[in-house]
């Protein structure tokens, strides 16, 4: 899918309200994790921004979404949601290496 495509389909309503609803399920899910899960604290305070305001972060995420090579406009809400998932940690802002300087 070329980048102009990739545009449309994060642009597209229908797609972003599905985004959306994958964002909502995962919060809820990261909200309510082990505290001890690796980098909680930072998951969840993602998580509770995107519960106080769903359609505004999938409006962005959804560009995110659309990098997987995998999605279109007929993905399954399961691939969306595993997507999300996967992610989920790059947009909580979650550290995993040190930089290197």
């Amino acid at each position: 899918m070329s980048f102009l495509d990739q545009v449309a389909l994060a642009e597209n309503q229908e797609f972003v309200r599905r985004v959306q609803m994958a964002m909502v399920k995962s919060a809820v899910a990261v909200v309510a994790e082990d505290p001890a899960t690796a980098h909680h604290a930072t998951r969840a305070q993602w998580a509770t921004q995107v519960l106080r305001d769903p359609e505004h972060y999938a409006d962005r995420v959804a560009f995110g979404v659309v990098t997987n090579a995998s999605i279109t406009a007929e993905s399954t809400d399961n691939d969306i949601e595993f997507t999300v998932n996967s992610q989920w940690n790059a947009y909580a802002g979650v550290v995993t290496q040190e930089a290197v300087t």
